[in-house]
């Protein structure tokens, strides 16, 4: 009997978080799915975790080590490791609803879905805040990509549309779930979707990437660059225009509207509001018409008058060269 889904769970210094992950899996209320479990180069106890709830579980849990080369490639590992017909990832700081799995698998062989989405929970310290899908069946797949978001981890995958679309995680890149998982969408035959929160996504932790103080969010020109060269490639840009071009500007300006919390100094801001307002003019040439989020969020405004200033000081010190 073939394997009917492959939990892919990269670890990577998690030892407070990783028995609560593990446990929410082995008790999902499924049969027939494994558990594949990448440990990337982990230098904490994480390790001795993972043995234990193998020695628990061994028909249902499979573990690699491998050195540490991040998220990307610990996900890209686990895919051609992975034996089952869909695909699940999971953080090893989160945890699941034994529910999940079971539920979006029924949904996706009654549904002949490629993707099914779900809703999640952000977990705080001290409070929980569920963001549920609420989408409508009449609604447009575009409508449906955007509000399912580009997180690996709320989705299930027919495993052979990564090999059949020709997408892997990129290696060495923050948000990569971008440049992976909106193509994945975008050439998906049928995606699915179940409005309940069975994720549980961990927004507390010191140690991510995502909260650390000298996040390089520049680094999310590379990701869209990426994003948008495959869709070119792949005869997406015409189809998708205004969806690829309404991704660019929500994630760019989602990145600099953070930069007082991440931010690398004023330098340093002025130079992504300058090489963000250029990447879209370049790239989406009517950007501030074509985006809705464009057109709703006040400070898009506040982020121009910083471009036109970094513009003139630019110019200025051109003059003063002369």
């Amino acid at each position: 009997m073939s394997v009917k889904l492959s939990i892919i769970v990269p670890v990577y210094n998690v030892e407070k978080y990783i028995a609560r992950c593990l446990e929410s899996l082995v008790h999902q209320n499924f049969d027939n799915y494994e558990i594949i479990i990448v440990v990337d180069g982990s230098t904490d106890n994480s390790i001795e975790y993972v043995k234990e709830y193998k020695e628990k579980y061994p028909e249902l849990i499979k573990y690699y080590e491998t050195e540490n080369r991040g998220l990307s490639a610990a996900r890209n590992f686990g895919l051609k490791k992975a034996e089952g017909d869909f695909i699940g990832f999971v953080d090893s700081d989160d945890y699941i609803d034994e529910k999940m799995y079971r539920n979006m698998y029924e949904y996706a062989i009654a549904n002949n879905c490629e993707i099914v989405c779900c809703g999640y929970s952000k977990i705080y310290k001290e409070t929980e805040k569920k963001i549920e899908l609420e989408i409508q069946k009449d609604e447009k797949k575009e409508d449906i990509i955007l509000k399912a978001r580009p997180y690996a981890w709320n989705k299930i995958y027919k495993k052979n549309i990564f090999n059949d679309y020709k997408i892997e995680f990129p290696e060495g890149y923050i948000f990569e779930d971008i440049c992976t998982i909106y193509p994945l969408m975008m050439k998906s035959k049928n995606i699915g979707y179940i409005n309940e929160c069975y994720y549980n996504y961990t927004c507390y932790r010191e140690d991510s990437i995502m909260l650390q103080k000298n996040r390089n969010d520049v680094k999310i020109l590379d990701i869209m660059q990426i994003l948008n060269e495959y869709c070119k490639r792949e005869g997406l840009t015409e189809k998708y225009y205004k969806l690829i071009c309404e991704i660019n500007v929500r994630h760019i300006f989602y990145r600099l509207s953070e930069t007082t919390k991440f931010s690398n100094g004023i330098k340093y801001n002025f130079k992504f509001i300058n090489n963000a307002f250029n990447f879209l003019n370049v790239n989406f040439k009517n950007w501030k018409d074509d985006s809705i989020y464009a057109q709703k969020m006040k400070y898009v405004k506040r982020f121009k008058i910083a471009w036109k200033m970094d513009v003139l000081i630019m110019e200025v010190k051109k003059w003063m060269k002369k």
